[in-house]
């Protein structure tokens, strides 16, 4: 059949076969060979090695996706919105000095839109600063939207291709420098205890974040039956490809810098296990000053 007489056929289209090689029966024909082209070691100065963009202390980085990591009711959301705050108004709010003056997308999957503003003018409040420093800088969304790259069924694990490009396009026309996910385990329909269908999810994840030339950031819970904070959901899919911050409630860790506190009072405060002990930095949870609740 010639090709203008199969425009008009209804069989499906079929590449022709080489008579002289035809495929043995009952099987497809070979897939074209895989090759890979393994990259060489050429020797240069290392200075012209771009070095790592640490945007915020030393956790969260351009093209690198990392983790806050804590049991459920400590104040890891009201922590990151001290943290979101200190990097759009380029303020030391909690002992991490941002490198400047940052552009921050949070999107917060459990809570309204309206309660996460509520929280971020509480907390703009309590550190005394103005809504015009953070202006132009700060976007914030709350459950209305969703957010979801991967699904998994029958036949496994599917990244959710328009999802991912959508959120790239975002991120680039807006200049985001860093993305928040609060909680990530939203941002997925696969099991926890899968982990390679977690591991595809985190370099999702990460390969967004090179694309967009930005940092994200994941906010999950640890084990709700264990108090380890190394015993997370979907540890070792994580691990492999997110720079972790778990934070330690543990009362030694606690900032004793204020006498007379109470146990209520204490726990507000954060611990970031991550780095060393010499490097590690406490932080206080911020209060909601009155008229807002």
């Amino acid at each position: 059949m010639d090709d203008e007489n199969r425009l008009f056929d209804s069989r499906p289209y079929s590449p022709p076969v080489d008579e002289r090689n035809p495929p043995p029966l009952g099987k497809e024909a070979p897939a074209a060979p895989i090759k890979f082209c393994p990259t060489p070691f050429v020797p240069r100065d290392p200075a012209t090695i771009p070095p790592r963009q640490f945007l915020y202390g030393r956790h969260v980085i351009r093209e690198f996706l990392s983790g806050t990591v804590a049991r459920a009711g400590i104040g890891k959301s009201s922590l990151t919105i001290t943290d979101v705050l200190g990097m759009t108004s380029g303020r030391n709010l909690v002992g991490t000095p941002p490198v400047g003056k940052l552009n921050v997308w949070i999107v917060n999957l459990e809570d309204p839109r309206v309660e996460i503003e509520r929280r971020i003018y509480a907390t703009l409040a309590h550190y005394g600063i103005d809504p015009s420093e953070v202006a132009g800088r700060l976007w914030f969304d709350g459950r209305e939207i969703e957010i979801v790259v991967a699904e998994q069924g029958r036949t496994g694990t599917k990244i959710a291709k328009p999802v991912e490009d959508a959120l790239v396009a975002a991120l680039i026309e807006r200049k985001i420098d860093v993305l928040i996910l609060d909680p990530i385990v939203s941002t997925h329909r696969v099991s926890e205890n899968d982990n390679m269908a977690i591991d595809a999810v985190a370099k999702t994840f990460a390969r967004i974040a090179g694309r967009a030339n930005c940092a994200i950031e994941g906010v999950h819970h640890i084990r709700k039956t264990n108090g380890n904070d190394a015993d997370f959901r979907g540890r070792p899919g994580r691990e492999r490809v997110c720079r972790r911050r778990p934070l330690d409630p543990r009362p030694e860790h606690y900032d004793q810098g204020r006498g007379g506190e109470s146990g209520h009072q204490r726990r507000g405060a954060f611990d970031t296990t991550s780095a060393p002990r010499s490097t590690r930095r406490t932080s206080r949870r911020p209060s909601r000053p009155s008229g807002i609740s």
